[in-house]
């Protein structure tokens, strides 16, 4: 597509609450759509959501899918993949996804997904296997603090504990799936429209 990949246009740092939050909706709708047709995508990033003329985000390289029914596992990307995906035994899970989505949703909020840090990336390159890499990057995310670069003055609570759900280590903690993403999202908009005669 003419407008490149989300990660190009995340070159320059974080996004506008409302571009986030338009952008959000575009890949929640994809999501969804792929979910009810019973399509995992289990590598959601910035690199793989295109932008089509009119920057509507567009989900591509379904390289790792899966159908909801295979058993087999799919690596995703560092920093965007749920913790419990990163394990060659790993069955898989629509909740792989509502974690990538957090973690998207992190970067456009911050310019940067979360546990990034100089420190796991130095951890991590010095693995010597694709088994020792997973069950490190398992302890980084487990261990860590919360992501907490997004808990700012212009980013509202609501959105920020959107993404906070999205990006519980347990799945159980998690939304069970990219409808119950949108559906939070619906509700944060209507709270925010009834804001103004709250106030009157």
């Amino acid at each position: 597509l003419q407008n490149g990949s989300l990660a190009g246009y995340l070159s320059e740092g974080p996004l506008p609450i409302a571009e986030v939050v338009r952008i959000a909706h575009g890949v929640l709708q994809g999501l969804v759509h792929a979910h009810g047709r019973g399509i995992l995508h289990c590598d959601l990033k910035p690199g793989n959501v295109l932008l089509d003329d009119d920057l509507s985000p567009r989900l591509c390289d379904f390289g790792q899918s899966r159908l909801t029914h295979e058993q087999d596992p799919a690596l995703g990307t560092l920093y965007y993949m749920a913790p419990e995906q990163a394990d060659l035994q790993a069955i898989p899970d629509a909740r792989w996804d509502v974690y990538a989505l957090g973690a998207l949703l992190y970067h456009l909020l911050t310019g940067g997904p979360p546990h990034r840090t100089p420190e796991a990336e130095q951890r991590l390159a010095s693995c010597e296997s694709l088994a020792e890499r997973l069950a490190t990057y398992r302890q980084l995310v487990g261990r860590q603090p919360r992501p907490s670069k997004h808990r700012v003055k212009g980013i509202d609570r609501r959105l920020a504990d959107i993404v906070d759900r999205c990006l519980r280590c347990d799945p159980s903690d998690r939304f069970p799936n990219a409808q119950a993403v949108l559906d939070a999202f619906h509700a944060r908009e209507k709270q925010r429209a009834r804001r103004p005669l709250i106030f009157l």
